[in-house]
């Protein structure tokens, strides 16, 4: 995906965002291939910085951004041919690779042609490529990206390689922005005596679902205490109730409690058992 493609604007933000590097240098004699590999999981108009080679990046989404700058320092006008390898259990997302962007590629790769590249007054200039991807589970992976081809042999090849380990971890929701929680929902619609009722509250933090902690059950039927067994999920806080088929035409009345960060929330219900 480059500037010039057709492609929606979220998308031509995240390509076409300077990865920040090393600054400038004098232009050497003969045209040096440089290649940086960036991590991201949001757009926006600031830096999509790269990682160092061999670096680490972490994301809280298995939905997330790959940029790559091919940086050319050349004493004239050249091209390279970029190729971007993603590990087992990563493919594109909503944008992947295509012939509009001077690129080919499978499910997990993609091999690009730069445009002519010519010297600025600062001695460097770059052309940037960047796709959606998306994890099919949570852990670590592997990002690759090499140039495999110059219009003119390159002095510098250590420079010519980059490969980055990606965490995609689940969001923890740590941080300052503001958490929301909402009522408890009962499952299923109508419960039953004798049949398992779930009670859970949607919790999310800055926006995204978030995994609650400390997530404690209580429950009554009439005046017999009745107990619930707690599950904290990606945006959810959970009890379930196994009621006796005893207790049918009875009123189960329950709390949910537990934290996002260090704030408390609590949800009460009330449900009559058929």
């Amino acid at each position: 995906m480059t500037i010039g493609d057709a492609v929606p604007v979220a998308l031509v933000i995240a390509a076409t965002l300077a990865l920040t590097g090393p600054t400038a240098r004098a232009a050497p004699s003969e045209a040096d291939f440089q290649i940086d590999i960036g991590i991201a999981t949001t757009f926006g108009t600031s830096a999509f910085p790269a990682v160092p080679n061999g670096g680490t990046a972490t994301v809280a989404s298995r939905d997330f951004l790959v940029g790559v700058r091919v940086r050319l320092i050349p004493a004239q006008s050249e091209s390279a041919t970029m190729r971007l390898e993603l590990s087992d259990g990563l493919t594109w997302g909503a944008d992947n690779p295509t012939a509009t962007a001077n690129c080919t590629g499978t499910t997990r790769t993609a091999e690009c042609q730069t445009m002519p590249i010519r010297p600025d007054p600062a001695g460097d200039t770059e052309e940037h490529f960047g796709w959606n991807v998306v994890a099919s589970r949570l852990g670590r992976f592997t990002v690759k990206a090499e140039i495999v081809a110059g219009s003119t042999p390159d002095p510098v090849l250590a420079n010519n390689a980059a490969s980055v380990a990606v965490i995609v971890a689940e969001f923890t929701g740590v941080g300052s922005g503001s958490v929301t929680a909402g009522g408890a929902r009962i499952t299923p619609a109508r419960p039953k005596a004798g049949s398992i009722v779930s009670a859970a509250v949607r919790v999310l933090a800055d926006g995204p679902p978030v995994r609650p902690t400390a997530v404690k059950c209580t429950g009554t039927l009439a005046r017999s205490k009745l107990d619930g067994t707690p599950h904290a999920g990606r945006g959810t806080a959970t009890c379930t109730y196994h009621p006796p088929r005893s207790a049918k035409g009875k009123t189960l009345r329950g709390t949910i409690s537990f934290k996002v960060r260090t704030k408390g929330f609590m949800r009460r219900f009330s449900v009559r058992l058929g």
